[in-house]
């Protein structure tokens, strides 16, 4: 059992339990909401890794965080990943497939890198527009035919995808 308390080792189970829960999330998307809806997965989702941090918090004795810091970190939660993943979830629900999702949510970092340039006053380069004109064209290309192919599924639904927060440092 010593090695759980060793950081190094603790540090590689977090990093593989990262990769796995994170790249899972389309797929579990797809397969979960033929079972139940988008918020009953993610409320057992969100209970799961609540009590892991809860286990990672008492293992490491980290137990000087400040209720200003679980306020903030519960915020960008709420942001960043529940606002986030529900409308991935709803729209994987409701017809669009987890790879289209995926594609669509891929875009949302370079938006908001040639976005926010103008808005804090830096400049977007050529190569960085025309990178963002061609991922678009891309992704509009790969998503046009899946639309084509799914009559059943709403265009709402595909917005959905969009309808992200920039992850909150």
């Amino acid at each position: 059992m010593n090695f759980i308390y060793n950081k190094s080792t603790l540090k590689l189970i977090a990093a593989i339990g990262f990769v796995i829960m994170w790249s899972s999330g389309f797929i579990g998307a797809r397969l979960g909401t033929q079972e139940a809806n988008s918020m009953t997965i993610l409320m057992w989702r969100f209970l799961v890794a609540g009590i892991l941090l809860m286990i990672w918090w008492l293992l490491t004795q980290n137990h000087k965080i400040s209720l200003n810091t679980i306020f903030q970190q519960v915020v960008i939660g709420l942001f960043a990943q529940g606002i986030y993943l529900y409308s991935v979830f709803v729209s994987v629900e409701n017809g669009v497939s987890a790879g289209t999702s995926n594609l669509i949510t891929a875009l949302q970092p370079i938006t908001a890198a040639a976005l926010i340039g103008p808005i804090l006053g830096e400049k977007t380069s050529k190569n960085q527009w025309v990178g963002l004109t061609i991922g678009i064209l891309g992704i509009t290309f790969v998503v046009s035919g899946d639309i084509n192919g799914s009559l059943d599924t709403p265009i709402w639904a595909y917005v959905l995808s969009f309808k992200q927060f920039p992850h909150l440092h």
